[in-house]
């Protein structure tokens, strides 16, 4: 039996649009394997990721029951994705980076939520957008529904002012560069829910106004089965990987 037969869930419908895009929490194989490739590709021509034999950017967080990948598929392909890791006992990849920044938020009482490994295959900011938004509203209403106060996301200093301006993030960290991503400068960005219910930043709407079917947004962590296909591709040396490059 090969990896790729290793899980034979059905594909989940997930949310669809007019335009055939669905949005989904990838389950299978198969959707994890296209999206951590999609990350690879992305780092890779970023010149930010040495090679690697898998062609994959799995981090040791895709392997815990407290993250979720989720994807845009278009025509059966992923075509978007960005992992949600919530708050454990493990940390968050960007906290290796930030980590008075994120245990101060830890003794403020808020529970955390970080977004990364945001990669797609289109480098069009207009085709971009169309895929993006889709999958951005389903990860956040799922980091919502499932207890989240903040979304957390490490990026480069120039996408910062995109996340501020369109969706309502904050900056909450100086610049820094990633040692183990070839010097790349970086701020962490923060998205509080209640801030932005005040706010209702331009993105607003498309992301919160109608709420998603609840199966829709149920975890879906890697089984047993996927975790070990995968452990043997983790880079046990990553800090963490920016949400856009």
């Amino acid at each position: 039996m090969t990896g790729l037969q290793l899980i034979q869930r059905p594909l989940d419908r997930g949310t669809a649009d007019d335009a055939g895009l669905v949005c989904k929490i990838a389950d299978t194989i198969p959707e994890w394997s296209s999206a951590f490739s999609i990350v690879y590709e992305r780092y890779r021509a970023g010149g930010l990721i040495d090679p690697s034999p898998f062609k994959m950017r799995v981090l040791p967080y895709h392997l815990l029951v407290s993250t979720n990948t989720f994807i845009a598929m278009q025509d059966g392909h992923v075509a978007c994705t960005a992992t949600l890791v919530t708050d454990s006992s493990d940390g968050l990849p960007l906290e290796p980076i930030f980590p008075a920044e994120v245990e101060r938020k830890r003794l403020q009482g808020l529970t955390l939520a970080e977004v990364t490994c945001l990669a797609s295959r289109t480098t069009s900011p207009r085709t971009f957008f169309k895929v993006f938004l889709p999958m951005l509203r389903l990860l956040t209403q799922h980091a919502r529904r499932f207890g989240a106060d903040q979304l957390l996301v490490a990026c480069h200093p120039k996408h910062a002012r995109l996340y501020e301006r369109s969706m309502g993030y904050r900056q909450f960290t100086d610049e820094t560069t990633y040692g183990s991503l070839h010097d790349a400068p970086v701020v962490g960005v923060c998205l509080d829910f209640d801030e932005a219910d005040r706010v209702q930043p331009p993105c607003y709407d498309a992301v919160f106004k109608d709420q998603l079917p609840l199966m829709d947004l149920l975890p879906r962590p890697m089984s047993p089965e996927a975790v070990d296909y995968f452990a043997p591709m983790v880079d046990v040396h990553a800090e963490c990987v920016p949400a856009f490059a």
